[in-house]
This record gives structure tokens, C-alpha cells and sequence, in this order.
């Protein structure tokens, strides 16, 4: 699903919550989201604060881990009057691949109009 305003609009209007990817073609949500998440002593917080959670799988000959971040102190994006109606968290899941002596890391950021804590 695209990650568009109109998007989340309709999804509200029907009382339902979003959890949006953001990719690059939303450039400057997607570099301030990665900024801030990216931050390793932000992660840190998170992980002490619950806000963290993994998982390892082994298939197809590789090792996959996840790691789930999530934060809703999001007042200083709502500040920047982005136009996301109801934006409540923002998260990032890291996937690190290792298969053959080669590791893989991506990341992927989130937009949330629900709020898990």
C-alpha cells in the first residue's frame, strides 16, 4: 500500500489504523526517520525501554534476523506539520542476512496512527 496521505485518510475514515512504509520516494520523511532511528544510543533507549524485539530464523541455507524498533514520542514530527493525520509511532525493522560468508543488512521504516503503549 502506498504511502500517501490520501492513503491514511480513507484507512481513518473507516476506523482503521495505518502502519505505512516509508521508502525514498517520500525523501525528506524517509531521511529524518532514518536519522533518528538509526541512532545507536536511540536504539539502546528503546531496547531498555520495551520497545525492541527480535527475531532469528534459519531457511533456504541462510540466517535471518529482525529487529522490530518503535518509539511514539513523535511530538517533534508532528511539529514539523507534515500533514500525517493522527501519526502516533514511527518504527524501523533492521533485516541482517547471513548466507555464505556474505551479510546483508537492510533497513525499512514505518509510519503508525496506532499507538502500542
Amino acid at each position: 500500500m502506498g504511502t500517501q496521505k490520501k492513503v491514511a485518510a480513507t484507512i481513518l475514515k473507516n476506523k482503521a489504523d495505518y502502519c505505512l512504509a516509508v521508502k525514498e520516494n517520500q525523501k525528506y520523511l524517509y531521511e529524518v526517520l532514518k536519522d533518528y532511528l538509526c541512532d545507536e544510543q536511540f536504539q539502546e533507549q528503546l531496547k531498555q525501554a520495551n520497545r525492541y524485539f527480535r527475531t532469528i530464523e534459519k531457511a533456504r541455507g541462510q540466517i535471518e534476523k529482525r529487529e522490530y524498533f518503535v518509539t511514539t514520542d513523535v511530538q517533534w514530527l508532528n511539529e514539523r506539520n507534515l500533514g500525517w493525520e493522527n501519526l502516533k509511532a514511527i518504527g524501523m525493522i533492521t533485516n541482517t542476512i547471513r548466507r555464505d560468508n556474505q551479510v546483508i543488512v537492510e533497513s525499512r521504516y514505518f509510519i503508525l496512527s496506532l499507538k502500542f503503549w
